[in-house]
């Protein structure tokens, strides 16, 4: 079981995406909306892995993954997205993110990838 941070927008996603994480045992810690939230949760619950949408409403996740690769080196950032934004996942691949979850979310896709990356494996 993983302590996992979600950064999502989107109720509706937000709440798929934690009820799936939490299905597979893993324990959603917070969900923030945005770069001051994502920081401040981030230093408060030190997850495992952080998830973040890369086009959230009315914002781009890229300068929240860049903030948070900035401020915490280590972090395990897992990209979220949709078909369509492949130059996006390019970009957060080249950014740093070591995992890569698609919507809509599949379940067995989504936990697989989780463990890949809590075990360290590369895709």
């Amino acid at each position: 079981m993983a302590k996992i941070l979600i950064i999502e927008n989107s109720i509706f996603m937000k709440g798929s995406l934690k009820f799936l994480l939490e299905q597979s045992g893993h324990n959603v810690v917070g969900v923030a909306t945005n770069l001051e939230e994502a920081l401040r949760m981030y230093g408060q619950y030190f997850p495992e892995i952080t998830t973040c949408d890369l086009l959230m409403r009315g914002e781009d996740g890229m300068p929240i993954i860049r903030a948070l690769l900035e401020n915490h080196p280590h972090i395990k950032i897992a990209a979220v997205w949709v078909s369509g934004l492949e130059t996006k996942i390019e970009e957060a691949k080249r950014a740093g993110v070591v995992g890569i979850l698609e919507k809509p979310y599949k379940f067995d896709d989504l936990k697989k990838e989780i463990e890949r990356i809590l075990n360290g494996r590369t895709t």
